[in-house]
């Protein structure tokens, strides 16, 4: 995040409330979690009765309090990793280069270790197998062995600290998420705790299995280097093993809880971090202090504001503009002051959604037209194969496209007035017939005389036309002549080197470099990264769905409300805009805001909730705005295209 004064000083605070409540609500949890730790099938009878003996043991709380902090720190690692607005990679390439970024590996490690560490505290609060690294070796008791229950138990807590960070990543379920209506801490944790509770058992039973599996294959290597790191002597058997079936039952037990415990944690820190990050600041609307300038909501409104601090002012924009009439009667107000700098506060917040909306509008038209442009290539591409194809089998040769070409049969062959040229080889064309008005053509060239134009032709061709000539002096046969060959023999052959204009050298030059990328491209491993994925290309459009929704709620709502608050008439000055964007943006959804058939369903669900919920607001609005003036909106000047539109809501038929 760039530094900003909002999160410079706002978000230090809100970051260590939220460290310190995470404290709070996980040491609470914890007590009650100690008695599932304490459960095991082994002593499942005299579960109870431990469970009291280790409420009154100094150093359980001692652990306790030791876990708790080691979880706050998680709220250090989701302001590193936490994204106010995703986009999707458009190619693999970029898919790959994200996955493998340095700060993505060393945020992988930081949960893995963190997390390994928590699940080492814990397997300290019971005496158990767990809860020593070294043990006697069987063998030479004189030695310490490895403590292979130990290991395995720390590993699996670093295993599912890493493995949540990266599928939680892949998800994009670190993006903080603004609800609709403010919770307070407490209450929030409860309704969703046990959604938390179910939701981290069920993913470690898929960390468990998979664990599991991966150890019975390559766990020993692992553990005899860790044995040799540590200076330990090797372990006695294998405890991941067919013949020892009670003995991985009642690790994968203590390995699910354990691994439940870590998802806890980790989603209650995650869950209060979400509260404190999005929490509603209210800015100002206005002051005479020029250094709180930067404070004011029209200051921070604009788009080179960081992200957070974008969408926190649009939140506080939509709710004053819903529910508090001082708010808006300070945003309809005039300055006594009429200089540029003391405008409305109502025409800056007006330019600024209307901005918003107008690029949302026009990217998902141009979007569109590049779509449809890639499909029908895709289509010329298949049917030229298939023809091609077809014409080789059949052994004809393929007819030439008489687009690309120029069918002169106007163009006379070199006369006798021509005959007298010295020098180079010429050949004289009578060109009268052709519409010579365009600038580009190159027909526009300083080598047109009258009605003849004058071709720079090799000596092998002009012997060709010179027979064909008289042969056929009578009837003149058509002959194809490319344009792009017209050019390049009138730009090279009659300038000089030193005479060819620079911008032609630079085209040349850049249609060369074109159509060499293009060859690379046709490879298949090089097309499979770097050729663009639509799906997630349209899902990047509605990324900024929050901002939409508020700005679309904000200006209906001020529409609506400066009938009676409005003192001054400066909504109403305006208000055919905000028709018009907002009948705009609901057209250009309807027609082209259409699902790709080639969107795979996780892009396709959340491009659709994005831009079912834009849509959704933007009807509302109109309602909104047309509940309010009703048959008033007949003098408001709209486009033609967008009054039935307009009648249609205001007759409520839509």
């Amino acid at each position: 995040m760039a530094k900003n004064w909002l999160i410079s000083q706002e978000f230090i605070w809100r970051n260590a409330a939220a460290a310190v409540w995470t404290w709070v609500v996980n040491s609470s949890w914890l007590l009650v979690a100690l008695f599932v730790w304490t459960f095991t099938p082994s002593n499942h009878i005299y579960a109870v009765y431990d469970y009291f003996l280790l409420l009154f043991s100094f150093r359980v709380w001692v652990l306790i309090f030791c876990i708790s902090c080691l979880s706050s720190l998680f709220v250090k690692l989701h302001m590193q990793s936490s994204q106010v607005t995703f986009k999707l990679p458009t190619t693999r390439f970029q898919s790959l280069v994200a996955m493998f970024s340095f700060k993505r590996i060393f945020l992988t490690m930081c949960h893995g270790v963190l997390c390994g560490v928590i699940t080492a505290f814990l397997a300290g609060i019971s005496e158990s197998k767990f809860s020593t690294v070294y043990i006697q070796c069987k063998n030479t008791p004189e030695y310490v062995c490895l403590n292979e229950s130990c290991y395995i138990l720390i590993l699996f807590g670093s295993v599912v600290g890493a493995a949540n960070f990266i599928s939680r990543s892949n998800k994009h379920l670190y993006c903080l998420n603004f609800p609709i209506v403010q919770q307070a801490r407490f209450l929030s944790i409860k309704c969703n705790f046990q959604q938390m509770l179910i939701q981290s058992y069920k993913t470690c039973a898929k960390f468990l299995q998979y664990f599991l599996i991966f150890y019975y294959l390559i766990g020993y290597l692992t553990r005899e280097f860790v044995a040799d790191l540590l200076r330990a002597g090797p372990c006695d058997g294998h405890i991941v093993s067919t013949l020892n079936i009670m003995g991985v039952i009642s690790l994968a037990w203590t390995l699910w809880v354990s691994g439940t415990i870590l998802l806890l944690l980790h989603n209650v820190s995650w869950h209060l971090f979400n509260i404190y990050a999005t929490k509603m600041f209210p800015f100002r609307m206005d002051s005479v202090f020029p250094e709180d300038k930067p404070k004011i909501l029209t200051s921070n409104l604009t788009s080179d504001q960081p992200p957070l601090v974008q969408h926190l002012a649009f939140q506080y924009l939509s709710s004053v503009a819903s529910s508090s009439s001082i708010k808006r009667k300070q945003i309809y107000v005039i300055s006594h002051d009429t200089g540029s700098a003391n405008q409305p506060k109502w025409n800056l917040i007006l330019d600024e959604c209307l901005a918003r909306l107008r690029k949302l509008t026009t990217s998902i038209k141009d979007h569109k037209q590049i779509a449809l442009r890639m499909e029908q290539n895709k289509v010329k591409t298949k049917s030229s194969k298939s023809s091609s194809s077809s014409q080789s089998s059949s052994g004809q040769s393929p007819a030439p496209d008489s687009s690309q070409f120029m069918s002169v049969s106007a163009f006379n062959h070199r006369p006798k007035s021509c005959d007298t040229l010295d020098g180079v080889n010429m050949s004289c064309f009578d060109v009268s017939s052709l519409n010579t008005t365009n600038a580009g053509n190159p027909l526009n060239s300083p080598n047109l005389n009258g009605s003849m134009l004058t071709v720079p032709t090799p000596k092998l061709w002009t012997k060709q036309i010179r027979k064909r000539a008289a042969l056929h002096s009578s009837v003149s046969s058509p002959i194809y002549i490319s344009a792009k060959n017209i050019q390049s023999y009138s730009l090279t052959r009659i300038l000089p080197v030193s005479q060819v204009p620079y911008k032609t050298l630079n085209s040349q030059i850049q249609a060369l470099l074109q159509r060499g990328s293009a060859a690379i491209k046709k490879f298949p491993l090089v097309s499979f990264l770097f050729n663009e994925i639509p799906s997630h290309s349209m899902a990047n459009l509605y990324s900024e769905h929050n901002i939409y929704r508020w700005a679309i709620r904000s200006l209906s709502s001020l529409s609506a409300y400066s009938l009676h608050e409005d003192d001054y008439g400066v909504v109403q000055r305006r208000l055919h805009e905000v028709i018009n964007c907002l009948l705009d943006l609901l057209v250009t959804l309807d027609k082209h805001g259409k699902v790709l058939p080639i969107c795979t369903s996780d892009t396709t669900n959340l491009m659709l909730r994005q831009q079912q919920s834009i849509k959704n607001e933007a009807r509302s609005a109109m309602y909104r705005i047309t509940d309010t003036f009703s048959t008033q909106l007949e003098s408001i000047p709209v486009d033609a295209e967008f009054r039935r539109k307009l009648r249609s809501f205001v007759e409520h038929q839509e």
